[in-house]
């Protein structure tokens, strides 16, 4: 059985989605993006790869994905003058007893989602929409492994 995937693939400076029409990958949005109030540009091409207890933008590490391990993974696209993203989260492998995927993480996770695009109207600020989904889940009933 070969070893469990690491994470190391947000290393990458280019996505290896292939468009229609581009015969090579398109590089990264988000890599070495710098936001004003951020301390450091961001150092990866994936730009969320949060596995269990980490929320939002993992980063890379050595780590290696187990059965059950919660995993969220962000991609980004851009063009001209257009950005998107979309983040899906699912359990690695076969969640175990000893290693479940926490219902009330995915629930609340989900309530936070909802939240948040029923807060996207127009004339609202996505800081809005941000804050919407953060509000009320600091003290969420959910796991922290």
């Amino acid at each position: 059985m070969p070893p469990p995937p690491a994470r190391s693939y947000a290393n990458r400076t280019t996505c290896p989605v292939r468009p229609c029409k581009r015969p090579a990958p398109l590089p990264s949005p988000f890599l070495g993006y710098h936001p004003q109030l951020a301390l450091r540009p961001f150092p990866a091409a994936v730009r969320c790869t949060s596995v269990n207890a980490a929320i939002v933008h993992g980063l890379p590490g050595p780590y290696r994905l187990h059965d059950g391990d919660l995993v969220s993974i962000g991609c980004d696209a851009s063009v001209d003058s257009w950005a998107g993203d979309a983040t899906v989260s699912f359990a690695a492998g076969t969640p175990s007893p000893a290693n479940p995927v926490d219902p009330k993480l995915m629930e609340t996770t989900r309530q936070a989602l909802e939240a948040g695009v029923t807060a996207a109207v127009v004339g609202a600020r996505v800081g809005d929409s941000a804050h919407t989904v953060g509000r009320d889940r600091t003290d969420a009933p959910i796991s922290r492994r």
